[in-house]
């Protein structure tokens, strides 16, 4: 849904604001993997690439449902924005998991997202870029600390989870 505000066209797309929000920040995507067809790896909704067998690591940006019930008064929605990291291990020319812990690399990723996206002391700030931005009047963690899971079959990748309770409006 498209509509005007003081700024221009706005939009409630939570998910591709988000994620033109993410791409603009150069010191993350300089942890992300890139191929020929991806300049980085921050995907929307899920992964377009397998990333086992790569040593890098990717973004996915999910919603998940709602934190707060609907407001009877006005427009302002609270839905759970989803990241997810997923990280592989460094691996040798055997393809052998070698070098830092993926658990390290992937949590440096995780500390240079999240003071993009958590906002503890709300204002209104804008996410996104043209006819995608997403007027944001707050954005916290859901989870004091990520969720740090092994994936399966993943042969040493993990994915680390985070929530966040975001206010539109």
């Amino acid at each position: 849904m498209v509509r005007e505000s003081d700024g221009g066209p706005m939009t409630t797309d939570l998910v591709r604001a988000t994620w033109q929000h993410l791409q603009a920040d150069d010191p993350l995507m300089a942890l992300l993997g890139s191929s020929t067809d991806w300049p980085y790896w921050l995907f929307r909704w899920k992964a377009y690439i397998s990333l086992e067998g790569t040593s890098e690591s990717m973004i996915v940006v999910s919603q998940n449902g709602s934190w707060a019930t609907a407001n009877p008064h006005n427009t302002m929605r609270f839905p759970k924005l989803q990241v997810e990291i997923f990280t592989d291990p460094e691996r040798n020319t055997l393809k052998n998991p070698t070098g830092r812990t993926t658990e390290v690399r992937a949590l440096e990723v995780y500390e240079a997202l999240d003071p993009l996206l958590h906002m503890p002391y709300g204002g209104e700030v804008t996410w996104g870029a043209d006819t995608v931005a997403v007027r944001i009047l707050g954005s916290k963690r859901t989870f004091g600390e990520p969720e740090i899971l092994p994936v399966p079959e993943g042969d040493g990748m993990i994915r680390v989870r985070q929530m966040y309770e975001v206010s539109l409006g």
